[in-house]
């Protein structure tokens, strides 16, 4: 009886594992790629730390906050980096932004940002000192 399961269960794998691929990144059909990024927030680190798309790439960033602390998700230039630890640091919040994400502890949240011109993006966390201590990573654009 396991003999006549296994032909199903591997169907089974292959159909998950292909959507899982797509899920990953495609194509809309108008020219533009479409890509999931997975980053886990966690012991001061983004994991993984850089991450490189093509321009023109739209990215769904999936931010998993592994810690019992609160993180955040900036993404921009070394500008807006400095711009928000200046507004941190005065006791504000996080800057109202498209490209800035509060993650809770232990959830997960979503952000999506389209990388138009090749270059290099930054991303950090700028709660308490996270920043300072390393937890910051890179979007490079080809």
């Amino acid at each position: 009886m396991s003999m006549l399961r296994r032909p199903r269960a591997t169907a089974l794998l292959a159909s998950a594992t292909f959507l899982a691929l797509v899920a990953c990144g495609g194509s809309s059909g108008d020219g533009t790629q479409s890509k999931s990024v997975r980053i886990i927030l966690g012991h001061l680190r983004f994991a993984p730390s850089s991450v490189t798309v093509e321009a023109g790439t739209t990215v769904r960033f999936v931010l998993a906050n592994s810690d019992a602390i609160d993180h955040e998700f900036v993404l921009g230039s070394e500008d807006v980096q400095n711009e928000h630890a200046r507004m941190r640091m005065g006791g504000g919040h996080m800057m109202d932004s498209s490209g800035a994400v509060s993650v809770p502890p232990s959830k997960t949240v979503e952000l999506t940002h389209t990388f138009d011109e090749p270059g290099t993006v930054l991303y950090g966390c700028h709660v308490a000192d996270h920043y300072e201590q390393g937890m910051k990573g890179t979007v490079t654009v080809t």
